[in-house]
């Protein structure tokens, strides 16, 4: 009787554990889809509309999320020179829009 409450009560742990990380996860814009390792890839800055930084626990890793205007996602390194210097481009272009709007 003892061991059945046990494997229950593990049970309904390793259930809740579960949901708790796929609800984590899909916080992320609502895409449940993190990023599990980075790429060095080029990127021109003309082919960027967007991103988002993903960041862990709720991820594996830390990324910076690149949106191509292909709808296309690049994770690339938050720590990279490159990386931070396409967040830079970005944030002034998104900047410049709001004081043309």
């Amino acid at each position: 009787m003892k061991s059945s409450v046990i494997v229950s009560l593990c049970r309904l742990l390793l259930l809740l554990l579960t949901v708790f990380f796929i609800s984590a996860a899909s916080a992320y814009h609502g895409k449940g889809s993190c990023c599990f390792k980075t790429y060095t890839t080029k990127i021109k800055l003309n082919q960027l509309k967007t991103y988002y930084v993903q960041q862990k626990p709720a991820c594996f890793v830390d990324a910076v999320v690149f949106i191509t205007v292909a709808g296309k996602k690049i994770c690339a390194d938050p720590k990279n020179n490159m990386t931070r210097k396409k967040i830079a481009y970005l944030d002034n272009m998104n900047k410049a829009k709001q004081r043309n709007s």
